[in-house]
């Protein structure tokens, strides 16, 4: 047994002392070396991060990529170069003095002076009290210590120091690797989100929406020419972004992070004071840059309505409070602009944050549900910055959907096209930022053109004949910018297109726009073959239709079936083109899209066609509009329904006599004023035949007439202004095919005679 138990005592003493050998000759000195290592690199760059502030500008112009990823790297290998010196060199002293510690340190010299003296682009500035030395980057004491400091280096090296030059060549190697490192980082575009209720409290749905607005601002949906809305303004990523944690404890260790760790150069925090005010306060390396009290009444937005009920009341809250902090994204992001080059070209020419976030916020229709604020605030954004090329083209558009379809505007508004697309383009091309807006400012030129000649196919009279002449210069100018847009969506010679382009947003855009492009020019060259046909007497047709995608999606179906329709019209042969009614059944999915086709012209003939009017007006499946559906109705269709008064005849009926009237008022549990008003409605229905549809009297009461006797007094003091108003509620409703707005005259001889 003892014999035993020494063996087994021999072997686990082998065992030990080989794990003994081990850690005593390798796991002891890697420590000795690892550990002082990483704790002077944790330190370095700790102080490179609470130096950043002195180090940067706060509004300084941020350096380029090129430059700040070559100084990050000087400034990281000077840092990893220091913390690896400093325990290798005391444990094997690899290094000692001579000619090649003078070059390195002169090679150290000299990226110190490329540092102060290039990075920021050193430049002499006025300021108040006269010129001082001064850069985009730098800050004035900066640049006034940091040449001390390589001066007092220097001449330690080579004169009272020179006992200690490898010290002093060390010390050298660090405050180069802390000052590159701190000025590099300091210029990022690293931001940091923190927002908080009037109480401060964290509010991390304020922050969520903020963060996912400043990445999405500008997106938005179709327009009301049916063209997307693929103009981003942001060109911030998602690696750029962070929001402060919720809770006390994260969110206090968060800025002792944020205080020491560089890279993290943007700091906004949003102050949500009540639903009609937020303030935004922004930081830089943590010094204040700029402090901004948003409002709605600044915005320019409506107040919200004291009458609303509690759900009622919480939608428009809540839609006020997303107004506000969109107004707080577009603010950060401007700021962001004057500082970040990179940002100023997405923001097509916008200086101001204030007509960014009009723009913005009139764009999108879950912000602004009412068309004559959103055209209000369009209209206060050009006003803002009339060079802001994204909102002037928004409110071009926006002013034109309203704008009676006639060839005279059509014309007035393709010229005020043309000055838009001066603004967008740049030696013939679109200025950086600006492709989105440049392709939807050529699209507009040419359909706008288009439609004109369009319209004048089925109009008389010299007017229309000069448009369709074979050189007529509507038609000229309508290829002119088809051509050009189809150029600049696939590219010519020598110069890539857009469907290229490195942003996915214009890419798409511009996929979508060629073939719709190639469709514009192909329905100039029918117009223009029509036009030389008449004026030789020539027969036979040349024009050919473009290729057509296999599986277009419903906008360009669309367009598809009006090229498709204006070749059948005039008889061409068409074979690869689809049949029309194919195209708009996939296209048409809803009423509204059948109600915006009711003024294309390129539809006129179906508009006119009995057989087929129920493509575009969707007769087959529309739910008619009756009494009860009507606003002033509404809110006691129940007890009318109940009570069997669902028609203008019945209701008339029923309060034919003062006490009808009062019976109904008790019934409903209303005044006998609001029957009143009623009653006047129900009447105007009575006016003609043309107006007895409760669609028609919708119009009406769209147009702010009330009553028979409000309808006669416009007709008699503005009757040119009242048949245009009925003629845009019309297109709006989906109803210019009806008697009523067709043929205007007919009730309006009747109404004052």
């Amino acid at each position: 047994m003892t014999l035993f138990g020494g063996a087994g005592t021999s072997v686990i003493a082998l065992e030990t002392s080989g794990w003994d050998a081990f850690y005593s000759s390798w796991l002891v000195p890697v420590a000795q070396c690892v550990i002082p290592m990483a704790v002077t690199l944790a330190v370095l760059i700790a102080v490179s991060g609470l130096l950043t502030r002195c180090l940067t500008d706060r509004n300084g112009e941020a350096w380029g990529d090129g430059g700040r990823r070559a100084w990050t790297f000087v400034g990281g290998l000077s840092l990893l170069t220091v913390a690896a010196f400093l325990p290798v060199h005391f444990m094997f002293r690899l290094f000692h003095d001579g000619p090649w510690l003078t070059w390195a340190f002169l090679g150290l010299v000299a990226l110190g002076a490329a540092l102060v003296l290039l990075a920021p682009h050193l430049q002499m500035q006025r300021v108040p009290r006269g010129l001082s030395w001064s850069g985009p980057g730098l800050p004035r004491p900066a640049a006034w210590i940091l040449p001390l400091v390589w001066a007092g280096l220097a001449s330690c090296f080579f004169s009272w120091g020179a006992h200690s030059r490898l010290l002093v060549a060390y010390v050298t190697l660090a405050v180069l690797g802390v000052t590159a490192t701190a000025m590099a980082l300091g210029q990022n575009l690293r931001l940091q989100v923190e927002a908080q209720d009037g109480t401060g409290n964290a509010d991390a749905a304020a922050s969520d929406y903020v963060l996912a607005r400043l990445q999405s601002l500008g997106s938005a949906t179709p327009d009301p020419l049916g063209i997307s809305r693929a103009t981003e303004l942001s060109r911030l990523l998602s690696e750029d972004l962070s929001a402060l944690p919720a809770g006390s404890v994260a969110s206090a260790a968060a800025r002792v992070l944020y205080a020491v760790r560089p890279g993290l150069t943007w700091r906004a925090r949003l102050t949500v004071v009540d639903v009609n005010r937020v303030a935004v306060t922004m930081t830089r390396n943590g010094r204040h840059v700029e402090s901004t009290v948003i409002s709605r009444q600044s915005l320019g937005l409506p107040p919200l309505p004291p009458e609303l009920g509690t759900p009622q009341l919480e939608q428009e809250r809540g839609r006020a409070r997303a107004q506000l902090l969109t107004g707080a994204a577009a603010c950060v992001l401007v700021r962001l602009s004057r500082v970040h080059r990179n940002l100023r070209n997405g923001l097509c020419g916008a200086e101001r944050w204030r007509s960014v976030a009009l723009q913005v916020i009139a764009t999108e229709s879950a912000l602004v549900a009412d068309p004559e604020v959103r055209l209000q605030l369009l209209k206060s954004a050009v006003d803002e910055e009339p060079r802001y090329g994204l909102a002037r083209l928004e409110y071009l558009v926006e002013l034109f959907a309203r704008t009676p379809k006639t060839t005279a505007n059509r014309l007035r508004f393709a010229r005020l096209m043309d000055t838009q697309q001066r603004l967008a383009a740049k030696d013939g091309h679109a200025r950086p930022g600006w492709e989105a807006v440049h392709m939807r400012t050529l699209y507009c030129q040419a359909a706008m053109r288009i439609n004109c000649c369009l319209d004048a196919l089925h109009e008389d009279g010299e007017p229309a004949e000069e448009l369709l002449r074979q050189d007529s210069p509507v038609l000229t100018e309508a290829r002119q910018w088809a051509e050009k847009l189809a150029d600049e969506c696939r590219g010519t010679e020598g110069r890539a297109g857009f469907i290229h382009h490195r942003e996915e947003n214009v890419r798409h855009l511009a996929a979508f726009m060629r073939p719709v492009a190639e469709g514009l020019m192909s329905a100039v060259d029918l117009l223009t073959e029509r036009a030389r046909r008449r004026a030789e007497g020539s027969r036979g047709w040349t024009w050919t239709p473009p290729a057509a995608e296999e599986h277009p999606s419903p906008a360009l179906a669309l367009h598809y079936a009006a090229l498709a329709e204006l070749a059948d019209e005039h008889g061409v042969s068409r074979p690869s083109l689809g049949d029309v009614r194919d195209y708009l059944a996939f296209a048409l999915a809803t009423r509204e899209d059948r109600q915006a086709l009711q003024s294309d012209p390129s539809f006129s003939t179906i508009v006119r066609d009995p057989d087929r009017t129920d493509l575009l007006t969707g007769t087959a499946d529309r739910e008619p509009v009756g009494m009860l559906d009507l606003a002033p109705f509404q809110p006691y269709a129940e007890r009318l329904a109940k009570a069997g008064i669902t028609t203008f005849r019945k209701f008339r009926q029923r309060t034919s006599t003062d006490p009808r009237q009062q019976t109904l008022a008790a019934y409903l549990e209303v005044s006998p004023l609001l029957v009143s008003h009623l009653v006047d409605i129900a009447t105007l229905a009575d006016t003609h035949e043309d107006l007895a549809s409760p669609t028609v009297v919708q119009a009406l009461l769209a147009a702010g007439i009330n009553s028979r006797g409000e309808l006669r007094e416009r007709a008699a003091t503005d009757r040119e202004g009242l048949t245009r108003a009925l003629t845009l509620n019309a297109q709006r409703l989906g109803l210019t095919a009806l008697p009523a707005f067709a043929a205007p005259e007919r009730w309006l001889t009747a109404v004052m005679s």
